[in-house]
């Protein structure tokens, strides 16, 4: 599921507007990571980046488990 978000109202220079994240995961699993994608451009520009996405896992994973879930990614 990827979820967006706009920021509202005045955006002080050089902030970042929108931000999309997604949890990478299907009802009824849990997901093991996320993504988050944050710009200025507009939502339609941002979805259209697939390449470039920074991972975040919990931080109790080990480095063993984190190259497994990438591997099966």
């Amino acid at each position: 599921m990827r979820y967006l978000f706009t920021a509202q109202g005045p955006v002080p220079d050089g902030v970042l507007h929108i931000v999309q994240f997604s949890d990478h995961g299907i009802a009824p699993d849990k997901a093991s990571h996320f993504h988050l994608f944050a710009s200025n451009t507009s939502h339609e520009e941002t979805l259209k980046e697939m390449d470039h996405w920074p991972t975040y896992y919990p931080d109790n994973m080990s480095g063993h488990e984190v190259a497994q879930d990438m591997m099966a990614h």
